[in-house]
Parts: structure tokens; C-alpha cells; sequence
């Protein structure tokens, strides 16, 4: 294994892991919107309402999700053949289960809500995707314990381009569902095949004397991993989309597919900043953890990143929502997704910083507070979401969305402040304030003249004038520090 020992080395390959894993993350998602953007010209919204609610019970079913491998492996002492023979072997074996329940349950599933024949054929192709990505799974997390970010970009890079031209070409021909199942299959098997070969090539000690299933690895691996795989199918079926299935079952499936795009354009603040912020700060926490003062110091760099990037692009959505929908879909096809998006985006910034508290308790190995505060989120939305969709449809949904992630964000901040220290909370609230000022000025001084503008104007218009404001405003509260991050981070790369 390749052992970091000191700080500077670890912060340099950390930051060189943030530069290539924002490129990689930052070019999967262009490709991922240039597709989709063509996708739903050709797809009527009831197809992704379809597919948005086969995920969610994909994530219900599934037992891959729950069992955490993935984190639990980043934690153990030693890299060898045997961990990694234990956790594929686990992993294959729980995306085998996870079809056979697919298969079991899914009929009944669709007979007591009312699905078509087309949600059972997305189910069960998901599911079959799901076992081929465990095995690109195992070796890729391999490569990210040794800090490879490059080179897992590279290929995810190659994997996603040929997902998505498979995805166009069969939309081309009027595939239906079919072209957005295909996208996770293909993209999966060559990220298998490729993270395979690079780990026979670069760490051919693994593959020495064989991958050997281990019975003490297997129960270290399901005891850590356990706790933060229930709460990240928590987060991610019940929390992220357990409102999908409100809406596609309770509204309709084209009403979810209006609510599926507010949501996605509303998460990009989180897919282009906080992931690539959450992937490698958590490889690195999960290396520091043992170390106050450096977890403490990534923590801050982390949470000034975030402010000064995520919140403006944040606020940009939130207050420009009706004009960018237009910008993208002209015609009109797409415009109630407009509803949805304010709510939505303010939401998904309340996750971000969420998100951030969580992956610092699974790297310090907090479980109750990873668990807890994942299963109360789930049980405010569940709550929440049932009640208001019934007396106000998907906006209801939105709504409940919105006050589960605020109760979340404000735990997950308590939560960090108690690990880093409550010097912490002025920077912190910088961003607040920077924020509230950016908010009222744009109130007072640009909304009115901006409705004038053609969609594509109001969007430039608009965003310069919150990006220019929060910064000025953030920069003017906190400007020694940001500096001082600056330079630190500049030193580092070097």
C-alpha cells in the first residue's frame, strides 16, 4: 500500500485530485446535459417520470446500495488481493440478490400502484446494470484509496462518451425508455473492463497470490460499511427521491417528468462543485481522521469552496429559474418545470452542506450521527411530502423537500462546528450574509428591468449580477481568510 505520510504530500495530491476530479466531473456532466438536452427534444415527459420512479424502486429493492462496501473499503488498514476478492465477491453477490427481489416483488409493485409494463422493463434492466457495476465498483475504489483521480476520470471520461452516444443513437430511432437504460450499461461495462486492467497493471501485488474472499475482511467491511450504506440508501431513495415517487404515483408520470428537470437543473450547483469537494474530501478525511487539526483544515477549505461557488450558482437558479428552462427548450415543452425550481434549488444547497457533515462523520466513523440524521431527514419528507402532495400536488412535494433539507442542514452544521470547533461558525455565517445582501439587491435593482430582457439575456444579465454581488459582499466579510486559503491552495499544487 502506498502510505502518505505527511501533510504537504497528502494536501498536494488531495488538491491535484480535486483539479482532475472537477475536469473529469465537469465534462461527464457537460456531456450528460448536451445529451439529454437532445434526449427530451425527441421523449415525451412521461418517459422520464417512467425512469425516475424505476429508480427510486431500484433503490428500495436493491441490496448493493445498502451494505456501504465502497466507503467501508476505503477504511480498511491494507490494500491486497484479498480485500478486493472480498468486497467484489460481496458486491457481485448483493447486485444478484437485488435482481432476484426485482424480480419477485415487481409485478406486485406495479399491480398495487398502477405501473405499465414499461416500469417492470426498466426495473429489471437497471438492476442487471447494477451487477456489472460492482465489479468496476471494487477496482475502481482501489485506485481512489491510492489517490488515481486521474486516471479514474480518464476513464470515466471514455465510459460516459460511449453511454451517451448509445443513449442518442437509440433515441434517434425512437427507443423509447430504452435509450436512457442503456446509458448506465454501457457506461458501466467499460468502466469495468478498464479500472480491471489498470489495476492488473499498476497494482499487480493484488492479483499475486489471487483475490481470495476473506471471512475476517467480509465481516470488517459489512460492519463499517452497514451503517453509512442504510443511510446513503436513506439519502439517496428516500431523501433524494422518494418525491419522485410521490409525483409519478400520486400526480402523474408526466408531472414528474416536469419535476425530474427542475430538479436536475437545481442539483448542478451540487454535481459541479459539492461532489467533486465531497469524493475527494472524503478520501482524504477518511486518511486524516485520526488528526484533528488536519481534519479541521480540510473541513474549512472545503466549506469556503463550496460558499463562494455553490451558493452564487445557487441563487442564480433560484431567481432565474423560468428564463434558463426557456433558454434550453424554446418551445415551450418544458416551461411548468419553472414551478419547481426556486424551491428546489435552495433545497439542494441545504443538502450540500448536509452532505459535507455527513461524509465527516463516515470518515470519523460516527455511525449514529450518519445514520440519525440520514433517518431524520427521510422521516421529515415521508412525513411532509405526504401531506402536502395530497392538498398541493408536485408543489407540495417541492415544498416538503425544501424543510427536510433546512431541518438537515441545520443539524449537519451543529454537527460540524462540535468536530472543528465554533470558529467555524463566522465564515459560516459570512456566506448567509453574503447571500441575504446579494438577495435584496437584486430585488430592489434588477428583477424589474431584467423581465424586459430576452430569456438568453435575462440569464447572462442576471447571474453576472448575483456572481459580482455575493463575491463582492463575501469578499468584503471575509477577505483576509479567502486570501489566505488562496494562497495555501496555490503553494500546495505547486
Amino acid at each position: 500500500m502506498n502510505v502518505i505520510g505527511n501533510s504537504a504530500a497528502l494536501a498536494k495530491r488531495a488538491i491535484h485530485g480535486v483539479v482532475w476530479t472537477t475536469i473529469g466531473n465537469y465534462a461527464v456532466q457537460a456531456m450528460a446535459f448536451a445529451s439529454l438536452l437532445v434526449l427530451r427534444s425527441w421523449l415525451d415527459p412521461a418517459v422520464f417520470g417512467v425512469f425516475d420512479l424505476a429508480t427510486f424502486w431500484c433503490g428500495v429493492l436493491g441490496i448493493r446500495s445498502k451494505l456501504g462496501l465502497h466507503y467501508a473499503a476505503l477504511r480498511q488498514p491494507l490494500l491486497n488481493g484479498s480485500l478486493v476478492g472480498t468486497q467484489l465477491s460481496i458486491d457481485m453477490a448483493g447486485g444478484a440478490m437485488g435482481l432476484i427481489i426485482a424480480a419477485a416483488a415487481g409485478p406486485a409493485i406495479a399491480a398495487r400502484f398502477g405501473y405499465d409494463a414499461t416500469f417492470m422493463t426498466a426495473l429489471l434492466i437497471m438492476f442487471a446494470s447494477d451487477i456489472v457495476s460492482s465489479i468496476g465498483s471494487t477496482f475502481a475504489t482501489m485506485m481512489e484509496r491510492e489517490l488515481q483521480f486521474r486516471t479514474i476520470q480518464i476513464v470515466s471520461l471514455a465510459a460516459t462518451f460511449t453511454g451517451y452516444v448509445t443513449g442518442l443513437a437509440l433515441g434517434w430511432h425512437s427507443a423509447g425508455i430504452l435509450s436512457l437504460l442503456v446509458i448506465n450499461g454501457v457506461t458501466w461495462s467499460i468502466t469495468s473492463i478498464a479500472c480491471y486492467m489498470i489495476c492488473r497493471r499498476r497494482m499487480p501485488q493484488l492479483f499475486a497470490d489471487g483475490l481470495r474472499f476473506d471471512r475476517t475482511i467480509a465481516k470488517a467491511l459489512l460492519r463499517d460499511g452497514l451503517a453509512t450504506g442504510v443511510s446513503i440508501t436513506l439519502l439517496g431513495t428516500i431523501v433524494s427521491q422518494f418525491d419522485n415517487f410521490l409525483n409519478a404515483t400520486y400526480v402523474s408520470p408526466t408531472t414528474q417528468g416536469y419535476y425530474g428537470l427542475a430538479f436536475k437543473i437545481a442539483n448542478w450547483p451540487a454535481m459541479l462543485v459539492a461532489i467533486v469537494l465531497g469524493r475527494v474530501g472524503y478520501a482524504v478525511m477518511a486518511k486524516v481522521h485520526e488528526n484533528k487539526d488536519l481534519l479541521a483544515h480540510t473541513v474549512r477549505l472545503t466549506y469556503w469552496i463550496q460558499g463562494l461557488l455553490a451558493i452564487p450558482f445557487m441563487l442564480a437558479l433560484a431567481l432565474h429559474g423560468p428564463a434558463i428552462i426557456r433558454v434550453l427548450y424554446p418551445t415551450g415543452k418544458w416551461d411548468a418545470s419553472a414551478e419547481f425550481l426556486p424551491y428546489l434549488a435552495v433545497a439542494n444547497m441545504f443538502n450540500i452542506y448536509a452532505g459535507l457533515s455527513y461524509w465527516l462523520a463516515v470518515a470519523r466513523g460516527h455511525r449514529r450521527y450518519s445514520l440519525g440524521s440520514s433517518l431524520l431527514q427521510a422521516v421529515l419528507l415521508i412525513t411532509l411530502g405526504a401531506v402536502l402532495v395530497a392538498n398541493f400536488g408536485a408543489l407540495g412535494t417541492a415544498i416538503a423537500v425544501l424543510t427536510a433539507g433546512a431541518v438537515s442542514a441545520i443539524i449537519a452544521v451543529t454537527y460540524t462546528l462540535h468536530i472543528v470547533g465554533r470558529q467555524q461558525l463566522w465564515p459560516l455565517m459570512t456566506h448567509a450574509i453574503a447571500a441575504a445582501i446579494t438577495l435584496a439587491l437584486h430585488i430592489t435593482f434588477a428583477q424589474a428591468p431584467l423581465t424586459s430582457l430576452s430569456p438568453l439575456a435575462q440569464v447572462f444579465a442576471g447571474s453576472a449580477f448575483v456572481g459580482i454581488v455575493y463575491v463582492t459582499a463575501y469578499l468584503a466579510l471575509s477577505g483576509r481568510r479567502s486570501f489566505e486559503h488562496i494562497r495555501y491552495l496555490r503553494n500546495r499544487a505547486r
